[in-house]
C-alpha cells in the first residue's frame, strides 16, 4: 500500500526576491544602478527637460524617462520612479511601458 502525503495547509510566506535583484527601497541616486526582477539594469542618465535637480533613467542602456527625481525598487523587483517636481508622482515599469499609482512602491 503507497500512501500519498500532501499539505494539507498553508502558510504565509512571502516570494522570495530573485536573486541578484537590487535590495527593495534602495533609490537611485545615490546608487548608480538597480536591477529589477527580469535582470533588466537601470541606471541614471542626464535629465531631457523638466524640473532643476532632476534626472533621467535608463534600463538596459535605453532611455525609458526623460526627467524624474529618483528611481527605487519594491520588494517585488519591480522598477519604479518619482516625478513630483514636474510630473505625476509614482508610477512603475510594467515591461512594456509606465503605469502610473497613486500609492507609492511597498
Amino acid at each position: 500500500m503507497t500512501t500519498t502525503l500532501s499539505n494539507a495547509f498553508s502558510v504565509g510566506v512571502s516570494t522570495p526576491q530573485p536573486s541578484g535583484t537590487t535590495p527593495p527601497g534602495t533609490l537611485m541616486p545615490p546608487a548608480t544602478q538597480i536591477v529589477d526582477s527580469t535582470g533588466a539594469v537601470w541606471t541614471v542618465i542626464a535629465a531631457s527637460g523638466g524640473a532643476p535637480g532632476q534626472v533621467g533613467m535608463a534600463r538596459n542602456g535605453i532611455r525609458k524617462s526623460s526627467s524624474v527625481d529618483f528611481g527605487t525598487i519594491d520588494s517585488k523587483g519591480v522598477f519604479w520612479e518619482s516625478d513630483f517636481k514636474s510630473g505625476q508622482g509614482w508610477e512603475f515599469w510594467n515591461g512594456n511601458g509606465w503605469t502610473a499609482s497613486t500609492t507609492p512602491p511597498a
